[in-house]
């Protein structure tokens, strides 16, 4: 045996042990093993001379050993040795060469591993060119074609979503299309890869054009690929998007089966993901955003619940930087949605600590800063609001500012209407003309930047109504109340009554046409502000103090004008739903604070019976509001916690036995009509 061919296979020998290295490795998620793998491909590289048709493939065995050990220890060294071997690899390959496509996919990965740690969209648009290459130096009968223009694709969409190209999410798409066509059309690993991502791409589309057809299309990609029956991770993968895609069909159109066919295909997939799944975290997210959306429209505290519970575990087992701000992104949003539920405040902290963190991981470039910003500043100035510390509101205005400015993309309008929000409850406390000024400006700007169709379009509208009612309350000027109560009109006629918000838009309509019957005398408004107030009183899906804040002003305004029956009837309904203001899952403190807004109703409310000549109705409000403090509160509820310690199995069931007694309402935080919306999301 001659020299060379010794040191060829000497080559290969090490090469071989690499690869098995890297595959065990692989199956024990052993860093050691990956180490290893490293040191005998190093060798085998160690071995070649410039000109060894096999040099480029021990380059890629190495390379993908570094990239392996980067993912395994989060060390970026391993990055940077790959990318100057692969450059100086390539810079002396000819790309008519076989192993050409090699070297540029593995190039392409190791730069979008590399973009993944700096948020640097430079080393996106690298690693979209090398991949480019790589398809092009790809014969189409390998099966390495499909695979390579797959996740060329996935880079186009990860790119478009940065810088809000919907042309290069339509180019990836059309490729796909074709792709998919020629891979064999009906059946196939391949085909069923290739609509999988078509509908990642699709999703991704809708997202930033709102238009309906791109998501009816993934849809039914992602369905065909299910109907395929491929093999199991790229079936999950497909499930994943089809679940996220259902549950964007279910906020468009408010139809709960989309949901329910999201949940059972998630939960399918998330109960066949073993513990120690490297797509764990992901599969997690997907239930927990569907049952946030679904708690959003049904008022359902138990589904609020799980998605938070759902997200906490998918936040511990996050391991990047780039997830863990996803999550905690998530997890933030879902606890402030909770603290509007049932008015918990250690809700709400833990809301601004999780969103805190999801900020301080998300570079500056990325595209979900500016929604995070807004979430943060959102929850501070929520946390302003209740408590009034000017450091919440301060640091919630720097916040909210820099993310009007950074988001000129699909999201803006939530923006403006947050900050707008802001600027309202600071105005209210200080009375500055130009805080109030913006409001109007941006809430205006906020709702001209949404469609008709859009599924929160009664927020925005909501949004207007309020800067208009406070312009009146500044003004005087009944032509701008006027508007108002169109305003709120429109968005109380937008929601049907199972949804959460259709409570809070009838209460405001409510508000706005009593005022103007107020100022005005005309019937007309009284009728509106009634029909409102008891549409508002009793919707079960509303936070509690939303339906007693409407009971109560539906008993008012009925006494107001002699109408003793109605105003009974109002003020019983109010005093009925104290109970729900002061539940169990509130600490003291909360149920005091939740009580004291309406302190005095019972009695108002045996006053109001008494004028009607209903001296039981009388007794009954006042012996139900005697039972709250009774029964509800203060001194007679035991603290679990000690219990849980020793018999944690009782403490359990005593918490379901309380839940079932005591349900659990939404309690919310706006208790004045012309509160701004709570944030957007």
């Amino acid at each position: 045996m001659d020299a060379d061919t010794e040191r060829l296979q000497r080559i290969w020998r090490h090469a071989a042990l690499g690869n098995s290295l890297l595959a065990q490795a692989r199956a024990d998620d052993d860093p050691r093993v990956i180490e290893a793998a490293v040191l005998a491909n190093r060798k085998a590289l160690s071995l070649t001379v410039v000109g060894d048709d096999d040099r480029p493939a021990v380059v890629c065995n190495l390379c993908t050993c570094l990239l392996e050990q980067h993912r395994a220890t989060g060390a970026p060294d391993d990055l940077v040795e790959a990318t100057a071997i692969l450059e100086a690899s390539i810079a002396g390959t000819d790309p008519a060469l076989r192993h050409y496509g090699s070297l540029m996919a593995t190039y392409s990965a190791v730069l979008r591993a590399r973009f993944d740690v700096d948020a640097d969209h430079g080393l996106l648009a690298l690693a979209i060119e090398a991949m480019q290459s790589a398809v092009d130096a790809t014969p189409q009968e390998s099966r390495l074609y499909y695979q390579r223009l797959n996740t060329l694709a996935i880079l186009q969409d990860i790119s478009a979503m940065w810088t809000a190209d919907v042309q290069l999410l339509d180019r990836a798409a059309q490729s796909l299309r074709k792709a998919t066509s020629a891979s064999g059309g009906a059946s196939g690993t391949a085909t069923a890869l290739l609509l999988t991502t078509l509908g990642s791409v699709l999703i991704d589309r809708y997202r930033l054009t709102d238009e309906e057809e791109a998501l009816e299309e993934s849809i039914g990609c992602l369905e065909r690929v299910l109907s395929l029956g491929s093999v199991d991770d790229v079936l999950d993968a497909a499930g994943t998007s089809l679940g996220a895609a259902l549950t964007y069909r279910y906020v468009r159109r408010g139809d709960p089966a989309f949901l329910s066919r999201a949940l059972t295909v998630q939960n399918a997939i998330l109960a066949a993901t073993p513990e120690d799944h490297p797509e764990r975290t992901l599969r997690l997210m997907g239930p927990a955003n569907a049952l946030r959306e679904r708690s959003l429209h049904s008022g359902s505290r138990p589904d609020l619940d799980q998605a938070v519970d759902l997200l906490e575990e998918a936040l511990n087992r996050a391991l990047t930087p780039a997830m863990r701000a996803a999550v905690a992104s998530s997890l933030g949003v879902a606890l402030l949605d909770r603290y509007h539920l049932d008015g918990d405040e250690r809700s709400l902290d833990g809301a601004v600590d999780a969103i805190s963190v999801a900020v301080a991981l998300t570079a500056e470039q990325h595209p979900e800063r500016a929604k995070r910003l807004s979430n943060l500043g959102t929850a501070l100035n929520t946390r302003y609001a209740l408590r009034g510390l000017s450091t919440d509101f301060d640091r919630a205005l720097v916040l909210l500012e820099d993310a009007v400015a950074a988001d000129i993309g699909e999201r803006r309008p939530i923006g403006l209407s947050n900050l707008a929000s802001a600027l309202l409850n600071r105005y209210r406390r200080t009375g500055a003309d130009a805080d109030f000024e913006y409001v109007v400006r941006a809430s205006r700007e906020a709702l001209d930047m949404v469609p008709e169709e859009h599924p929160d379009r009664a927020s925005y509208l909501s949004g207007v109504g309020v800067a208009l009612h406070e312009r009146f309350r500044k003004t005087c000027d009944v032509s701008v109340l006027d508007e108002a109560v169109d305003v709120f009109g429109q968005a109380a006629r937008i929601l049907p009554p199972q949804h959460a918000d259709f409570a809070k838009r009838h209460r405001s309509l409510g508000h706005a046409a009593a005022a103007r019957y107020y100022r005005t005398g005309v019937a007309a408004f009284r009728d509106i502000a009634l029909a409102s107030w008891q549409a508002a009183a009793g919707a079960e899906a509303g936070p509690a103090t939303v339906r007693c804040i409407s009971a109560q002003g539906w008993g008012r305004l009925a006494a107001s004008y002699g109408d003793w029956a109605g105003a009974r009837s109002g003020m019983r309904e109010a005093v009925m739903l104290l109970p729900r203001l002061a539940h169990r899952r509130l600490d003291r403190g909360g149920q005091e604070r939740h009580l004291a807004r309406f302190s005095g109703l019972a009695g108002d409310a045996a006053a109001c019976a008494l004028h009607a000549s209903d001296t039981l109705a009388a007794v009954d409000v006042l012996e139900h509001g005697r039972s709250v403090l009774w029964g509800q509160m203060l001194e007679n509820r035991g603290d679990l916690a000690a219990l849980g310690r020793v018999l944690p199995a009782a403490a359990a069931r005593l918490r379901e036995l309380q839940s079932a007694l005591d349900p659990i309402d939404r309690v919310g935080d706006d208790l004045v009509v012309s509160d701004a919306e709570t944030g957007k999301r």
